[in-house]
Parts: structure tokens; sequence; C-alpha cells
């Protein structure tokens, strides 16, 4: 027993505490039991000193990122970062770095001094899937990367699964790099460089490449208009100027429109409020276009008259909601929307036809298909209109009448890096009518059923916002 507890208290008084777990319980003890109080002193100070060097080194340096959305995408990863490895201060590494601007690689040689293991940096650049973050890990041992990640951008934020694998890349590059590398060598002193230059603040966020804000486009083309209504004959007879007569059958039993094709012009614009005020849904959006016919030449309704004056105008105001399918910026997608159109056909008393006005609610669905990444894309889609009707002066002169309207549209769109944006779309705007079908008297209510239809082909350019 006395064997025993002899070579219990050797064994004890031999075990020294673990580096990093000293404190003062540990102090009093090593003093208390050391019999050279000097010795134990200057023990007490390679602990402390030990801790403190262990606490300060190995961490990593996280540069200033740069490209769009830097100051975002930096704020991101460093979040991430900073609960599973050891950060460096900022601070720290541009005074460090402020001594070393003589070296030739002053971020590895600040690195280095400071005792980190890595350097991690990282650029927003377009790639043809849409905006990508790249980051960078460079060894601060050998200056050489040990690491590179590709996290896609899905709207305003990291992709999240993306960014999560990309952290955990970054930490297994960085734990791999400190457990083969050897200890840093060390830094040899040189002269002292001036103090590192004050950059501007970090840029503030702002929308994704591919969905901007804002989008303004001029547009122009062609268009041309086919119209048939069934009408009883003495609607023609009944016509000044009119020379047919129904008893001898020369009047037709169908109108139609005669005219050419004509030009139209117009601008559009779309805006994404909750993307300026960077918030969600960012898919809502609020869309409007004007189009109006520079060009167009009517029959008139005798041959030794004047063509009458036409006027042709398209409104259209929708809010509408994009839903895209998947993280890249130009990822497939479709919008559903509602909203007013205004159609209108205006001709002078002279015509040969009354003017048409359509009045309508549209609800719409359209879809976006990228065909060569953000570079172009196939859109197509369609709407059903709510129509009011005709018009007044329609059914002032063909009877009251009731409108079904539709709008199938199908083209392409080309971004390029600039932020400009063109493209080409052809309409088909079909228009169900059908009029009272009243006797033919004095107020000539003779129309029956007929179809007003409408083809736009139009070419646009545009510019987008970010």
């Amino acid at each position: 027993m006395k064997r025993q507890k002899k070579k219990k208290q050797q064994e004890t008084g031999n075990r020294q505490p673990a580096t990093g777990n000293w404190g003062p319980r540990s102090a009093a003890t090593i003093i208390a039991r050391c019999p050279l109080p000097v010795a134990c002193l200057l023990l007490l100070l390679v602990g402390w000193s030990s801790r403190a060097h262990a606490q300060s080194s190995g961490g990593i340096v996280v540069l200033t990122f740069t490209g769009d959305n830097a100051a975002a995408s930096r704020n991101a990863v460093v979040d991430r970062l900073r609960s599973r490895l050891d950060l460096i201060a900022r601070d720290r590494f541009e005074e460090a770095r402020g001594r070393l601007l003589h070296e030739a690689d002053p971020d590895v040689a600040a690195c280095r001094e400071l005792g980190g293991r890595a350097i991690v940096g990282g650029e927003t650049v377009r790639e043809r899937a849409g905006k990508v973050l790249r980051t960078r890990v460079r060894s601060c041992r050998t200056g050489r990367p040990i690491g590179e990640q590709a996290i896609p951008w899905r709207g305003r934020t990291l992709a999240p699964a993306s960014l999560e694998d990309a952290i955990d890349a970054i930490v297994s590059a960085v734990e791999s790099e400190s457990s083969a590398g050897a200890a840093p060598p060390p830094i040899e002193s040189g002269p002292v460089g001036p103090p590192p230059e004050t950059g501007p603040p970090p840029e503030a966020p702002s929308a994704p490449a591919g969905e901007g804000w804002l989008e303004l486009a001029l547009t122009a083309g062609v268009g041309s208009r086919s119209l048939s209504v069934e009408i009883d004959p003495r609607f023609e007879e009944g016509l000044p100027g009119s020379t047919c007569l129904v008893a001898e059958r020369t009047c037709p039993t169908t109108l139609v429109y005669e005219g050419g094709a004509y030009g139209d012009g117009g601008i559009e614009v779309v805006v994404y409020p909750m993307r300026l005020a960077q918030s969600e849904p960012r898919g809502l959006g609020i869309r409007a276009r004007f189009l109006q016919a520079l060009s167009v030449k009517s029959t008139p309704r005798a041959a030794d008259e004047q063509a009458p004056g036409t006027t042709v105008q398209n409104w259209v105001a929708e809010a509408f909601y994009r839903i895209p399918f998947g993280d890249e910026a130009f990822a497939p997608a479709i919008r559903l929307g509602i909203g007013y159109e205004r159609f209108a056909f205006v001709l002078e008393d002279n015509a040969h036809l009354p003017t048409f006005i359509y009045e309508s609610i549209r609800p719409a669905v359209a879809l976006y298909l990228p065909i060569s990444g953000p570079d172009i894309a196939f859109e197509a889609g369609a709407a059903y209109k709510i129509v009011t009707g005709p018009g007044s002066v329609a059914d002032d002169g063909l009877g009251p009448g009731t409108a079904t309207g539709y709008d199938f549209f199908a083209g392409i769109r080309g971004d390029t890096s600039g932020g400009f944006f063109w493209g080409a779309v052809g309409e088909y705007l079909p228009f169900i009518l059908e009029f009272q079908a009243d006797p033919c008297e004095g107020d000539l209510h003779c129309a029956g059923v007929g179809d007003d239809s409408y083809l736009r082909a139009r070419v646009f350019l545009g510019y987008r916002f970010e």
C-alpha cells in the first residue's frame, strides 16, 4: 500500500497541465507545488504566451469581393465561415499588408506574418447560365490555389444549397492544407511601405444580371386586319352612296374590311417594384405597352371619295408575377398576369364600315424558355379577353353586339451583358363578334355573327436597369 501511494504521488507530481487550459487555479497549483518560484513563473509566462498564440494564429483572411453584389456576396460567405473557421480581423490584415507592400504578393505575405492558413477571394461574373460567384482559396504557406468554387445567383441572393456546398469545400481545403503543410516560413523584414489606400465603401446590392428592376423598350412592326360580318343586304342598300339593289340581288351579304397592311410603333415599360425596394416577392411586376399605327390606308365607301382617316391604337396595362424554375438568373419561367386592354380601330364617317373599340379585362400566361443560356430565349403566351363589346359606334351601325377576344404570341428574345436586350415577336388577335339579329328597318340593325382578326409582327430593342 505504501509503494502504490508513493507511486501515485510521483505520477501526480510529474503530470503537467495541457496547453491552452491555463487559469488562476492552474497558476496557484503550480506555484504551491513548484520548489523553484522563478522557474514556475517562467512556466506560467510560456503557457499564457502559447494560449494567446493559439487564439491568434491559424485563421483565414477573406478579401474584398469584386463584381456585382460584391458586399452582399462577401457577407454571405463570411457569415457562414465565421462559425466554422477562425477569421483574421480585417484591420489587422490591412495593417500587416500595408507594411509588406514591397513583397511580390502582399496578401500572402500579410497572411503568413499573422500565422494565417488561407486567403479567400471572390468575384461575381456573368456566364452563359447566368450570374455566378466564383470563390478562390489560396494557401498562405505556398501562395498557390488550393480550391475554387462556383455559386450561382438565385435572384438577389446566392443559391442556398450551392452556397452551403461551397462553404464545405472551402473548409475542407483549408483543413487539408493545414494538415499537409509545415509551419509557414518567416517573413523577412523590409522597408515599410505606404499605408493602404482607403477605397470606396462597399456598393449596395443591386439586382442580378438579367433581372433588373426596370425595362424600357421601343418597338416597331407591321399589322393587318381581316374583318367579316354577316349582314342583311338592306344594310348595304341603305348606306348613303350605295348603288346596290336588294331586289336585284346586287347587295353583298357580308361586310368586309378593305385596307392594306399598316406600320406601327410604340413603347413598352416593365417595372419590378419589389426589386427596387430590395424586398420580396421579387417576381411581382407591372407592364404597360402603347402601340399606334403610323400609316393606315382604308377604302372609302364610294369610289370617288377620299380615303377615310384611320387610327389604330392599342393600350395594355398588366400586373403579373414571374415564377422561375431554377437558381440561375436566366432560368425557365412562367409569367401569370391580369390586366386591362383597349384596342381601337377608328374610321371616319366615309369609311366602308364603322369604328370598333374593344375594351377588355385580360388574364394571361406566358412562358420564357432559354435556348442558349442568357443569350437567346423563346417566349410564347396567350390571353383571354373578357370584352365589353365592339363599342358604341359599331352598336349604332350594326346593332347591339358582344365580343370575345384572344391574344396569342410567340417570339425570341436576346440579352447582352451591357444591359441591352432585343427580340422579335408575332401576334394573332382574333375577336369573335355577334350582333343582335333585329330586322333591318330604319335603324339598320342588320348584322349577325362576324370575325375581326389582326396579325402583327414586331421587333423591339430595349435597355434593362439593374
